[in-house]
């Protein structure tokens, strides 16, 4: 059973269910979370590397493989990652409200990156094809 969900345009998206999806790319979604613990580990323990590009690398597989909205998850999970890693090494960033801030202009950040590239692209992922 297929969920179809039709936009003002007069399109309308397939939407495959949630256990066809996670066994037709459970590879890149591993790979994917493993690449965003390894860059996170790489991170924490040296703290003053700009390792913000390097979160694109993940989002951008997760994204662009199997959909926008898995993309948005990931790069929601590394953008709240970032700031955590560098409020623990110093005082400087333990304000709860910069906290925030920085999660959240780094969520917008790699968000507007993960968008234009799925642009580029030429479309959306392969779950999200338009039903004709």
């Amino acid at each position: 059973m297929k969920n179809i969900f039709s936009f003002a345009d007069g399109r309308s998206t397939a939407q495959v269910p949630l256990s066809q999806r996670l066994g037709a790319n459970y590879k890149t979604i591993f790979a994917g979370y493993a690449l965003i613990a390894l860059i996170t580990a790489l991170h924490a323990r040296h703290p003053h590397l700009m390792t913000l590009p390097l979160y694109l690398v993940p989002c951008g597989m997760i994204g662009l493989k199997i959909s926008r909205r898995w993309g948005a998850f990931a790069t929601a999970v590394a953008a709240a990652v970032l700031p955590v890693v560098e409020a623990m090494h110093g005082p400087s960033y333990d304000s709860i409200p910069l906290l925030f801030w920085n999660c959240l202009m780094r969520f917008f950040t790699l968000w507007i990156i993960l968008i234009l590239f799925e642009r580029v692209s030429g479309g959306v992922g392969e779950t999200e094809k338009a039903v004709a």
